[in-house]
């Protein structure tokens, strides 16, 4: 290679022509030469490696980041999706926690709600016993009103009271054996209004002078009772309030239903016998029905027809045997 020209480094461009110069050629090659000899020349080619070695080395280290990068970011992603992972975990233990507190207060204010039932109930239930005690106090209050009247079923009509008055004191005379005098019987009243449908007479209250007198009216009654067709006889019941009607009502379903062998009225009293030699038992209230209720009996063959039932009567007439 000729000294004194630089190579072209592209091919593809013409080297322009040297200048002329004051140097000769021979000249310059000595001086590149002498430029290019021994300690430069190798200056100049440590300088061409370390240039190559530079770039061999950025592409290393470039190289190098960029996987390390890429290391980082997945490492970064996973622990990321692991945080995730525990957040919400913690985030559904905080919830069942929220909700164990929630049941704990919840079962705290039920026990609360309990114990305040519990006693609103205990105070409900004395007010109803001490309501039940005025309601049998003022029932017995009520009764004595009735204690000179008896209530006669099946008796035939007249056109008016004084008519019904005579019948009741001849029936008392020709079939009870009883005398009665106009002084003896104060008032008669039929119950409810008068009906042209109606087949069936209506119930007749009478109302005697004094319970002497009553009780002897009552206490004949049988004999009026001649056969087993109800419709042909004529029944004489106590006058009952309509809270011992009530009760008498419900003694007297439990004698049709055989837990009871006998139940009827005296003197204006609900009176029941469990068996046929059972002691008989005064029922004040529905409370002392509970347990007849509740008894089953062991054998039907423990009651008799003591109890005459007239299916023509109201659910509360019925004519019984004091004597049961």
């Amino acid at each position: 290679m000729p000294r004194g020209k630089t190579k072209n480094k592209n091919p593809e461009v013409e080297e322009p022509e040297a200048e002329d110069t004051d140097q000769s050629d021979a000249e310059a090659d000595a001086e590149w030469a002498k430029k290019y000899t021994g300690e430069n020349q190798m200056t100049w080619f440590r300088t061409i490696i370390r240039a190559q070695a530079t770039d061999v080395m950025k592409d290393i280290i470039a190289s190098e980041v960029q996987h390390h990068m890429k290391e980082t970011l997945a490492n970064t992603k996973r622990q990321v999706t692991e945080l995730q992972s525990k957040i919400s975990k913690l985030e559904e233990q905080n919830l069942k926690l929220k909700a164990s507190e929630n049941i704990e207060d919840l079962r705290s204010e039920n026990k609360k709600l309990r114990r305040t039932v519990e006693k609103l109930q205990f105070q409900l239930h004395k007010k109803d016993v001490k309501l039940d005690e005025l309601v049998v106090k003022v029932d017995c209050i009520e009764q004595k009103e009735f204690k000179n009247e008896v209530q006669m079923v099946g008796l035939d009509e007249c056109a008016s009271e004084e008519d019904d008055m005579k019948k009741v004191i001849k029936v008392a005379k020709e079939k009870m054996g009883v005398k009665l005098k106009r002084t003896d019987v104060k008032a008669v009243t039929r119950l409810g209004r008068k009906s042209s449908e109606k087949v069936t007479p209506r119930d007749l209250v009478v109302t005697f002078k004094d319970e002497i007198t009553r009780e002897v009216f009552y206490d004949n009654r049988k004999k009026l009772v001649v056969g087993k067709v109800p419709q042909h006889n004529i029944y004489v019941n106590d006058k009952l309030t309509n809270y011992r009607k009530a009760l008498f009502y419900e003694a007297r379903k439990l004698y049709k239903g055989r837990r009871l062998y006998a139940a009827w009225t005296q003197k204006g009293n609900v009176l029941v016998r469990r068996t046929e030699h059972g002691p008989v038992k005064q029922i004040n209230n529905f409370e002392d029905l509970k347990i007849w209720k509740e008894t089953e009996t062991n054998s039907s063959s423990n009651f008799s027809s003591s109890v005459e039932i007239s299916s023509h009567l109201s659910d509360y007439d019925i004519y019984v045997d004091s004597d049961a």
